[in-house]
C-alpha cells in the first residue's frame, strides 16, 4: 500500500511539528508499506490569491492508495484549500483520511457537506469541540490530541548540552512583554493572565529591532524561537537578541526538548515543550485553547503547565491503535 502524508503546508514552523509527527505515526504503523510525503494545497500555505492560476499543483500528480491530510483547519477556507483536492482523490478511487483537524464552527454545514459527499475513511481531531461538530461525517472518528503534543514519541531530535541553562520565549503579533521569573520557574508578565495582540503590528513590527531585549533573566539565557520563518527581511527575522530560525522543524524540537521553561502565546511552542516533560506557561487568547483541555489542562493561562510521560505515552499508544484499527 502506498500512503502519502501531507507535510508541507506550514504557515509557520509549528505546523511542521504536528505534520511531521503524523508522518512518523504512519511510518511506525505501516512498516511494510511505502509511506512518503504529500505536497499539500498551495492555497493553505502560500495564499496565492489572484495568482493562484500560476501555481503548479504537484499533489495532482502524486499517486497513492491513501492520502492523509494533516491538520486542516475546518473554517471558511477549507472548501477552497481542500475541496477540489478531495474530489480528485475520490475520483481516482483512492482513499483519504483527515487527522489532527481543528474547526472553528464557521461554514460548518458547507464543510460537513463536503465530507458527507466525499467521506474520508478516517477522521481525527485535536480538540473535543471539533470532534463533536464533525464526528458523524465519518464512521471511523477519533477524539485525538494535537499530534504536536506527541513529538517526544514520534520525532528523533539531536541532544543538547545538559549544562546549557536557558529558557525559550516566543511571542508574536506584538512586542515581547517584560518577563520575570521566580525561583520555582514561574513566569510573570505585566498584564498578568494574558498577552494582547497589537492590531497595528503589521506596521509596528518593522521597529521591533530597535528595542533592547534582555539576553538573560536571572541566571537563564533567553533563546527566542521565531516560528514565522518566511519574512525574507533580516530586521524581522532577527529583531530580538538570541533569535533562532531554521527551516528544519526538528531543530526547534531539539531546542524545546532542552529548555528549562517555555513562555509563549504560541500553542505550538507550548505543546512540544510539554511533550518533552518540560514546564511551559501560556499567555495567549486563542479559541484553540480547547487543545489544552483535551490534554486535561483545564486551567492553562498564566499557570505553569506540565504533562507526565505516562500521559503522553498513553495518548501516543491510543493514536497508534486508532491508525492500526482503521479499515483501510
Amino acid at each position: 500500500m502506498k500512503i502519502l502524508v501531507e507535510n508541507s503546508t506550514w504557515n509557520n514552523i509549528g505546523d511542521g511539528f504536528y505534520q511531521t509527527s503524523i508522518l512518523n505515526l504512519f511510518r511506525k504503523v505501516f512498516t511494510e508499506s511505502k509511506v512518503d510525503e504529500l505536497e499539500g494545497p498551495l492555497h493553505r500555505a502560500f495564499k496565492p490569491k489572484r495568482f493562484s492560476d500560476r501555481g503548479f499543483h504537484l499533489n495532482l500528480i502524486q499517486e497513492a492508495d491513501v492520502y492523509i491530510l494533516s491538520g486542516p483547519i475546518l473554517s471558511s477556507a477549507f472548501a477552497n484549500e481542500y475541496g477540489e483536492l478531495i474530489k480528485i482523490f475520490k475520483a481516482r478511487n483512492s482513499k483519504y483520511a483527515i487527522l489532527s483537524a481543528h474547526g472553528n464552527g464557521s461554514c460548518l454545514e458547507r464543510n460537513k457537506e463536503i465530507l458527507r459527499s466525499h467521506p474520508p475513511i478516517a477522521f481525527a481531531t485535536r480538540d473535543t469541540p471539533t470532534f463533536e461538530m464533525y464526528k458523524d461525517c465519518c464512521q471511523q472518528s477519533y477524539d485525538g490530541v494535537c499530534a504536536a503534543s506527541l513529538v517526544s514519541k514520534t520525532c528523533q531530535t539531536a541532544d543538547v548540552d545538559k549544562s546549557a541553562k536557558y529558557i525559550t520565549v516566543s511571542f508574536y503579533d506584538a512586542y515581547e512583554p517584560e518577563i520575570s521569573i521566580d525561583k520555582d520557574l514561574n513566569a510573570f508578565i505585566p498584564k498578568g493572565d494574558h498577552f494582547d495582540k497589537d492590531p497595528k503590528w503589521k506596521f509596528r513590527r518593522h521597529t521591533e529591532f530597535l528595542k533592547d531585549y534582555p539576553k538573560f533573566v536571572d541566571d537563564y539565557e533567553i533563546v527566542r524561537p521565531v516560528h514565522d520563518i518566511g519574512y525574507g527581511l533580516s530586521h524581522l527575522n532577527y529583531a530580538k537578541t538570541n533569535s533562532f530560525l531554521s527551516y528544519n522543524p526538528l531543530s526547534y524540537l531539539s531546542l524545546y526538548r532542552g529548555t528549562s521553561l517555555t513562555i509563549s502565546n504560541r500553542i505550538h511552542a507550548v505543546l512540544p515543550t510539554l511533550s518533552y516533560g518540560k514546564p511551559a506557561m501560556y499567555f495567549g487568547k486563542e479559541k484553540r485553547d480547547a487543545l489544552f483541555s483535551r490534554l486535561g489542562l483545564k486551567s492553562h493561562v498564566n499557570t505553569k503547565l506540565t504533562l507526565s510521560d505516562d500521559f503522553i505515552e498513553s495518548e501516543y499508544e491510543a493514536y497508534l491503535s486508532f491508525i492500526r484499527n482503521i479499515q483501510w
